[in-house]
């Protein structure tokens, strides 16, 4: 039987970049946290559209894992993620500029 060997720093890196997704992922939920007074005063938001922005987020995840995997299949990993990082460039420009509330909570839910 042969022996297979692996390139650990490799794998160390690619374990690193996908512990920092998730790491970025529950930092966007805990800086929301800190802009909420804003964004309630900036868009008159009542306790239910605050849980609903803050939330869209994961919507837009289980979105964004739905169709994660039909993408790299065709279009390959590396324009894969190219797509999900113009896409997250364009929803955090669109979130900066968001004049109302529901446009405000679709660019976040877009944001992943």
């Amino acid at each position: 039987m042969q022996q297979q060997s692996f390139n650990s720093r490799y794998i160390l890196g690619i374990s690193f970049i996908s512990a920092l997704g998730g790491y970025l992922f529950g930092f966007d939920f805990a800086v929301i946290s800190g802009a909420l007074p804003f964004l309630q005063k900036q868009f008159e938001l009542n306790e239910y559209w605050e849980g609903f922005a803050t939330g869209s987020l994961a919507i837009g995840a289980i979105a964004g894992c739905l169709i994660a995997a039909a993408v790299s299949d065709k279009y390959g990993r590396k324009k894969g993620l190219m797509i999900a990082a113009s896409i997250f460039m364009v929803s955090s420009i669109a979130m900066a500029l968001s004049g109302d509330r529901n446009f405000f909570i679709f660019s976040r839910a877009i944001a992943v």
